[in-house]
């Protein structure tokens, strides 16, 4: 009964250590493909950003804030971000769920869980009439988001490639303890 007891104990203690492990009850990046799109689009400037004062009263887009309410109400930022997300997750390998993208649209779209977008992600992907033709530059300081776009795609496949890595060497490392 003693080996039984410590044997259930052990089980418990592990299980519960596991599921606080990446890889093991915890993805940072899921699904990666959304956040790829995210970390692709979060240097634009839209607009309802706001540029900060530099020395001598200079402003510069590479100091420019957005906030997660501007995000939120941004249509261009709604709209760009939830084609890039539908596209790039139906290509992963047996697509992403809608639910796992409505989950991730929720929690972070605006960039901050505590505000709301203006639109669900099935109320954004439904605001794209047709699909979008220019594809943003990949300097993200030189150009500001204000029309529906296409993420760009060395960018996008750069953001990826990163955070793909990322995830898994944690895993791996989750592995070994």
């Amino acid at each position: 009964m003693r080996a039984l007891n410590t044997v259930l104990i052990f089980t418990i203690l592990v299980g519960s250590a596991l599921g606080k492990l990446v890889g093991y009850g915890i993805w940072p990046y899921k699904p990666v493909c959304a956040f790829a799109c995210l970390r692709a689009l979060s240097g634009y400037m839209l607009a309802c950003s706001s540029e900060m004062d530099m020395h001598g009263g200079m402003h510069s887009h590479g100091n420019a804030m957005t906030s997660p309410q501007c995000r939120a109400d941004d249509t261009s930022w709604l709209t760009t971000l939830a084609y890039c997300a539908q596209t790039k997750c139906a290509a992963e390998s047996g697509g992403v769920p809608i639910s796992e993208l409505e989950g991730f649209w929720e929690a972070q779209s605006t960039e901050d869980p505590t505000v709301p977008p203006k639109w669900s992600f099935s109320q954004a992907v439904a605001n794209v009439t047709e699909p979008p033709q220019p594809e943003l530059g990949a300097d993200a300081e030189s150009e500001t988001l204000n029309f529906t776009a296409l993420v760009n795609t060395e960018v996008y496949t750069s953001q990826y490639n990163a955070m793909f890595a990322v995830q898994r060497e944690t895993v791996v490392e989750s592995s070994y303890g």
